[in-house]
C-alpha cells in the first residue's frame, strides 16, 4: 500500500495535497512536528479539524514527531483519524502509548528513527502494536536521500516479527520514491509513506500511479 504523506506548516497547502489526490487514494499520513523532538514545526493536530468537510471518505495516519507522543492521545483527535505513530525515542513507555491509542480506539503504530536500532523496540508491545514505522532518513524534514542500510532494518524486522508470530504491519517512511520503493518491498515492507516523490512532480496524480505500477509488479 502507498500511502501519500504531507508535511507542511501551511493549512492551504495541506489542502490543496489532499484535494490533489482524493480522488486515487483514501488515506494520507499527516506529519506532526513540535519542534522539540525534530528541528522543525509542522501544522498542529487542531488544524486538521475541517478536512472532514473536504473529503468525508478519507482516512488519516498521524506521524507524531513530538516531544510525548502520549500526550497526544488526551488531545481531542478528528475523527477521521485512523492511525497514530509515536516515535519510541520520545515515549517513557511503548506498551503505554499502545494501549492508551487502542483504548482511544485508533490503531497503534510506534516509528523508529534512522539511527535508533531495532532492539530498542520491546517486545511486550510488539505484541500489540498494529504497525512499526521505520524511518529511511531522519525525523522532521522532507526532500531526504533514503539511508540504504534501511534495508537491512526491514529485513530484520521482516525477520523478527515472522519468528514471533506477529501480526503487525511494516511500513517505510523517509524517502521512499521509484527505486528505493522496489527495493523496500523486495526486503517484506508492507506499507509506503511517500511525500516528497510525489508532491515534488510535475504531476503528482501521475507519479503515485507509477508507484502503485511498481507495487503491482510481483517482480519486484
Amino acid at each position: 500500500m502507498i500511502i501519500p504523506t504531507i508535511l507542511t506548516k501551511d493549512l492551504a497547502d495541506l489542502k490543496k495535497k489532499i484535494v490533489t489526490l482524493a480522488e486515487e487514494v483514501d488515506r494520507f499520513q499527516i506529519d506532526i512536528i513540535d519542534g522539540q523532538f525534530a528541528n522543525n514545526e509542522t501544522i498542529a493536530v487542531e488544524d486538521l479539524f475541517g478536512l472532514k468537510e473536504i473529503e468525508p471518505h478519507l482516512s488519516l495516519d498521524l506521524h507524531l514527531m513530538v516531544k510525548e507522543p502520549v500526550v497526544y492521545l488526551e488531545k481531542n483527535l478528528p475523527g477521521t483519524v485512523d492511525l497514530v505513530s509515536g516515535h519510541i525515542e520520545a515515549m517513557p513507555s511503548q506498551v503505554e502509548f499502545c494501549r492508551q491509542a487502542k483504548e482511544k480506539g485508533f490503531l497503534a503504530g510506534l516509528a523508529v528513527d534512522r539511527e535508533t536500532p531495532l532492539n530498542k523496540l520491546e517486545k511486550i508491545a510488539l505484541d500489540i502494536v498494529d504497525q512499526v514505522l521505520i524511518l529511511g532518513v531522519k525525523a522532521g524534514r522532507s526532500g531526504q536521500k533514503i539511508n540504504p542500510a534501511v534495508l537491512v532494518k526491514i529485513k530484520e524486522m521482516v525477520q523478527w516479527r515472522s519468528k514471533e508470530h506477529w501480526d503487525f504491519k511494516i511500513g517505510i517512511d523517509g524517502g521512499v520514491d521509484e527505486v528505493s520503493l522496489a527495493f523496500c518491498k523486495k526486503m517484506g515492507a508492507d506499507v509506503f509513506y511517500v511525500g516528497s516523490a510525489i508532491w515534488q512532480a510535475s504531476d503528482p496524480v501521475k507519479k503515485l500511479r507509477e508507484l502503485q505500477e511498481i507495487m503491482k509488479n510481483k517482480r519486484q
